[in-house]
């Protein structure tokens, strides 16, 4: 059997690969391997989800399941690549080897806080780059029960519309 074209990242990039190698190729194996739940969502979702105040549940078009099984791939989620060893053309993920085809990094941008976060906070901080990460910031703010007052750093697309949310 072939190696699979194996692609690390289930955002937009890596979704829209899969889905045109897999509308020109219908036989070609192909792997998507993502650190989060791997749900097929849009992420400007992410931002306008929350001005119309939409749970976590309502912003994801498929779950990975059923990604995987509109593409016929193989979709493998909260898994973290620890090495890629592009002489033997193998992934490592923890003890396991994952040989592959061909290779695409597709693992979008990682936000970075621009200063340290004290640790009394840290429980109260949140980067939302993706579906998981607004989960939990949903969740957070759900457990209060009331209105919250959020700082919004970062002037980013999401950043911006999340802060039009508080204006």
């Amino acid at each position: 059997m072939t190696a699979p074209l194996t692609i690390l990242g289930t955002g937009m990039a890596g979704i829209q690969l899969a889905r045109q190698v897999r509308a020109r190729d219908a036989a070609r194996p192909i792997t998507l391997i993502t650190a989060d739940s791997g749900d097929d969502y849009s992420k400007p979702m992410l931002s306008t989800g929350f001005a119309k105040g939409l749970p976590p549940s309502r912003l994801a078009s498929r779950d990975a399941l059923s990604l995987a099984e509109g593409l016929d791939a193989v979709v493998r989620t909260h898994t973290r690549v620890t090495s890629i060893d592009p002489l033997t053309k193998c992934l490592e993920i923890g003890a396991e080897t994952l040989p592959y085809g061909e290779l695409v990094l597709a693992t979008g941008a990682a936000p970075v806080a621009p200063f340290a976060i004290p640790p009394a906070l840290a429980s109260r901080v949140f980067a939302i780059n993706d579906l998981d990460d607004y989960r939990v910031f949903h969740a957070a703010l759900a457990r209060l029960a009331r209105p919250a007052r959020v700082a919004i750093i970062g002037s980013g697309y999401i950043g911006l519309e999340f802060a039009d949310v508080y204006t």
